[in-house]
């Protein structure tokens, strides 16, 4: 069990990096602190059940579950939303734009990645699988897959420019 004093020194070491984490992950700012907020409410709340030998990766692994469930929960409204007869709800017009150029940017650079990592991105970020899945899926060893998708990352930041 966690104490109220580690609780806190544990916040605040690792907040920024997992909002960061979080953003990176799924592109809204907004949502990103609401996910960690969430994952130290959980964290809390059960503090009795979990293990504490290794906190920031209990960290990650909650945000990191939390996001595939706020993806879901989003993929499931807007097929809602688009399923609406007259779209009863827009978006702000500038939204729209920048999110379509945004997204024009990342086609484009996810499209000039070398082949490999081109692979291993889309196998891990769109298609959600674990590296160790990626790596059986493609015959190479996961060593091979983690620095293919850390070269992709690489290439992505400096390709689209993206600043949190």
């Amino acid at each position: 069990m966690i104490d109220e004093s580690s609780f806190v020194a544990l916040f605040d070491s690792t907040h920024a990096d997992l909002v960061k984490y979080a953003f990176f992950r799924i592109g809204d700012m907004e949502k990103a602190k609401d996910v960690v907020q969430e994952a130290f409410t959980t964290l809390w709340k059960k503090r009795k059940e979990f293990r504490f030998d290794s906190n920031r990766s209990l960290l990650y692994r909650l945000v990191s579950n939390l996001l595939i469930d706020q993806y879901r929960k989003d993929k499931v409204n807007q097929h809602v939303i688009n399923d609406l007869p007259g779209k009863a709800f827009s978006e702000p017009a500038s939204y729209s734009i920048e999110e379509k150029e945004f997204k024009q940017r990342l086609d484009l650079a996810i499209a000039s990645l070398p082949a490999g990592s081109q692979e291993v991105f889309l196998l891990n970020r769109i298609e959600g699988f674990k590296y160790r899945e990626i790596a059986d899926i493609l015959n190479i060893s996961q060593k091979t897959v983690e620095k293919r998708m850390q070269l992709a990352l690489s290439l992505l930041r400096k390709s689209i420019h993206y600043k949190i």
